[in-house]
Order: structure tokens, then sequence, then C-alpha cells
């Protein structure tokens, strides 16, 4: 689905998708309101939205992130002229996956999607440079691909102390999901998933779901 209030920018997107998802597959609508409806109607593989919607506080930017991942297991990609390193990290914090500046070339938006359906997330290379354990990242000795075309990575092969276990709590914390919704999705006990966050985190060298997608955009990772 693209949430976009600009049809001219909905509709080239529309097309962009076109060759490699059939247009009658892909949504469009252009407010938030709108767009919480039809998460909470059927469920969505991706979500493209963009930052500065028209409307309430509620229903565009974070806060509306924050709902659209308490309705839907969507990756959520904002799409936004806004190119501030503080607004990267601020829809990274709501729950997205992926953010593209508007101002990039237009195959970019492809290459970013095909990563994201399989596996991995997409921030733009200026952010990852001053993001969130970037000191520590310049000082890792195995960096991940730096642009959107290389392939990725295991998550073994980048945090070879992760399991299988902690990758599937991983993906689904990336997506903005709760301790609680991660629980009943895997079928264990809250406190397990708190046990298995605060290895992942130590594995990891971070400190909170932001950093930890930050440093698997670095990485270049693909989760399951």
């Amino acid at each position: 689905m693209i949430v976009d209030d600009h049809q001219l920018v909905a509709s080239g997107m529309r097309l962009l998708l076109a060759e490699w998802i059939p247009v009658e597959n892909v949504m469009t609508c252009a407010d938030g309101d709108e767009a919480l409806r039809l998460v909470a109607a059927q469920a969505f593989e991706l979500v493209l939205l963009d930052w500065n919607l028209g409307g309430g506080a509620d229903a565009a930017g974070a806060p509306l992130i924050r709902q659209l991942c308490a309705l839907s297991s969507a990756k959520i990609v904002v799409v936004s002229a806004d190119t501030r390193e503080q607004t990267v990290r601020d829809a990274i914090d709501a729950g997205a996956v992926g953010f593209v500046f508007k101002n990039a070339e237009p195959r970019l938006l492809t290459d970013v999607l095909k990563i994201l359906r399989h596996g991995g997330i997409y921030l733009p290379q200026p952010t990852l440079a001053g993001g969130p354990g970037a000191a520590a990242a310049r000082s890792a000795v195995a960096p991940g691909p730096p642009r959107a075309h290389v392939g990725l990575r295991e998550i073994g092969d980048a945090f070879p102390g992760l399991t299988p276990r902690h990758a599937e709590v991983l993906a689904r914390l990336v997506r903005g999901m709760s301790n609680k919704r991660i629980a009943r999705e895997l079928d264990i006990a809250d406190g397990t998933v708190k046990q298995h966050l605060v290895a992942i985190f130590r594995e990891m060298g971070v400190d909170n779901r932001t950093e930890a997608v930050y440093a698997l955009a670095r990485q270049g990772v693909r989760l399951p």
C-alpha cells in the first residue's frame, strides 16, 4: 500500500512497483486515517508511507507508524522529502524498517524494496554514517554492504552469537512489535522474550531496538 497525499507521487511509485508487483495488488490512499482503516480490514506485506501527511497529528509521522505497527505485520518504509537525520531516527523509533529520500534515483526504491522482501533493512547512507552506534560501527572489523544493490548477509555471519530463535525475535522487534505481541506470535512467555532481547542486544553491542535496526542496516543482514 502507498500512503501519500500527493497523487502524482503516489502514481509514480505505483508505476515503479509495477515492474515486480501486479498493479492491481498495489493500493493507494491519501491520508493516515484511511490507511489505518485499510490495514485493519486486510493484510499488507508492505506500506510505503509519506512522513508529512496532511490531517491531524495522530494521523501522520511517528504516531501513525506506531498505530500501523499495532494493527498490522506489514513492513513500513517511509518515503519522504525530509532528509533530516532526526526524522529518520524518529521513523525507526516508531517501527519503520526503511527510509528512502524522495530526491533519490527512482531505481533505488525498487532496489530497496527487493532488499526488504528478502528480510533486509535499508537506511540512507548519510544517516548510517551519523546515526546511533556510528562510532562503534566505524571500528568494526567486518562492516556490511553500504549500498542497496549489494547482497544480504545471514545474521549468523554478522553476529555469530545469535541463534535462529534470536533471529525470529529480532525480526519481529524491528517491525515495531511489542514484547507481548512477539511472545504471542512465537508462543513463548513475555519473560522469555525479555531474556532473548538481553542476549540479542549484548551480542550486537547495542542498547535498544533503534540501535539494533541501524546495526542490521550497516551490516546488510537479512532476517527471517
